[in-house]
């Protein structure tokens, strides 16, 4: 497998782009994922099915396929990417002292690994739907929407909506064309039948603290979200492990460098800001290897920021604030303005990229990254990690965008090419890029300029 990158992808065709006006962002990603299609091609045994039947069947059928094969592919390019990225076999010097690396057995260990941490999410989420008597509400019979299943649980239907949509990634539910879920009747023998010898929820307390848990409990009950800062210390320095080979050196060696020009301005000296910054990871990075720039961290949450101040040091050419996007004020401030893997998790995106609009001078770039997905659920069946994506939405990325009122409560997966480039074209931006990279198969890197 090729380990550089592919050529950048323009969006040329803007028809398959329209979508609603920026009025109508809060239900945009309920209703992208609300059109899908059914995921399986079968009918009962016996079945009298019509002809027109039959030819829909045969359709699911040849997509279940098409799913597995692309699910092969996906893997076999996911596995990698994590486990070696683009530094190949030689990463941090591992070639020199574990001998030569067997890529197929590096490939099978990465993915059961990655597996075991889907099985943690998954397992919070069956915690939840037992403690919160969404189990017990689907086992009621029959098919249910979202909008019903948090009636009957007196729940918030946004976060309900996107945990059936993990319930049904991780196949312990079913979802139907309509949009609709069903629970089979073995499914509520093992998932909401206390004292019935298959009931396993017992089992299930969660893998987080109880704070923490207790914390998303009440987003389901109230929709009110909690920001990454409520998180604390601890998921501050989670999340700055989880991303730190990607920021420190992924994005400087790779994706940078596919940025029309950016790297000469860099080395000659340019004003650049980090919106979401976290831990300051990947602007105290930059500001190492390109010392004539300047660099400045934005970021809301407090512990993030204490983590980011402690790894910046005595760094001249960096500082940091407990801010968020929406705080830029200075017209034609910077030069190149980051917002990585943080749109989707933003209560308001739409008023940061405006306010990036104004603070962006006329010949700088503003570098996205977020989750590479599709707007409806289908179009992601072939990601074997799906059911890990909306454990990860529900449990920091959902509520996060649903912290302040009136937030899009995007989710994991709600920041797809087609409401990145509406919102960015709503925000006043005439360019649209997309970069895709081979050994990074979990994001897109958008490129926009005024």
């Amino acid at each position: 497998m090729r380990l550089n990158s592919v050529a950048p992808r323009t969006c040329r065709d803007r028809s398959k782009f329209c979508v609603a006006p920026s009025a109508a962002w809060p239900a945009l990603a309920a209703r992208a994922v609300a059109s899908s299609t059914s995921r399986w091609g079968w009918a009962p045994a016996g079945a009298d099915v019509s002809e027109p039947a039959k030819a829909a069947i045969a359709v699911r059928a040849m997509r279940r396929r098409m799913v597995r094969r692309a699910y092969r592919s996906w893997t076999s390019t996911l596995c990698l990417s994590l486990s070696v990225g683009v530094y190949g076999s030689g990463s941090r010097g591992y070639s020199q002292t574990m001998g030569s690396i067997d890529q197929d057995t590096l490939k099978k260990l990465s993915f059961r690994v990655w597996s075991f941490k889907m099985g943690e999410v998954v397992a919070l989420m069956i915690h939840l739907g037992d403690r919160l008597g969404l189990y017990e509400a689907l086992a009621g019979g029959g098919r249910n929407h979202a909008a019903e299943i948090a009636t009957t649980t007196n729940l918030d239907e946004r976060m309900v909506h996107e945990w059936l949509l993990g319930q049904a990634a991780a196949e312990l539910i079913e979802r139907h064309e309509d949009g609709s879920f069903e629970m089979s009747r073995e499914a509520a023998l093992v998932l909401a039948s206390e004292g019935e010898l298959p009931f396993a929820c017992g089992a299930f307390y969660g893998g987080e603290t109880p704070e923490g848990t207790d914390a998303i409990v009440d987003a389901f009950k109230s929709g009110a979200g909690f920001t990454y800062g409520d998180m604390g210390d601890r998921s501050a320095d989670q999340l700055d492990r989880m991303n730190a080979a990607w920021l420190e050196r992924y994005l400087p060696e790779t994706v940078l460098p596919s940025l029309s020009g950016l790297i000469e301005k860099l080395e000659d000296g340019a004003d650049v800001a980090d919106i979401g910054c976290g831990g300051a990871i990947a602007i105290s990075s930059l500001a190492r290897r390109f010392p004539n720039s300047r660099f400045v961290g934005f970021d809301p949450s407090e512990p993030a920021i204490r983590a980011g101040r402690r790894r910046v040091g005595d760094l001249q050419n960096v500082e940091l604030h407990i801010a968020s996007g929406e705080d830029l004020r200075e017209p034609q401030m910077f030069d190149f303005i980051m917002t990585l893997d943080c749109m989707h998790d933003m209560a308001h995106p739409d008023r940061v990229a405006s306010a990036i609009k104004a603070a962006l001078r006329s010949d700088g770039i503003w570098l996205i990254k977020d989750m590479r997905c599709g707007p409806n659920f289908d179009d992601n069946l072939n990601n074997p990690m799906l059911a890990m994506m909306y454990g990860f939405s529900v449990s920091g990325c959902l509520p996060s965008s649903m912290s302040s009122e009136g937030g899009m409560a995007l989710g994991t997966l709600g920041f797809p090419p087609v409401v990145a480039e509406q919102m960015v074209n709503d925000a006043g931006f005439d360019s649209f890029q997309i970069h895709e990279f081979e050994s990074d198969p979990v994001h897109y890197y958008y490129e926009v300029a005024h």
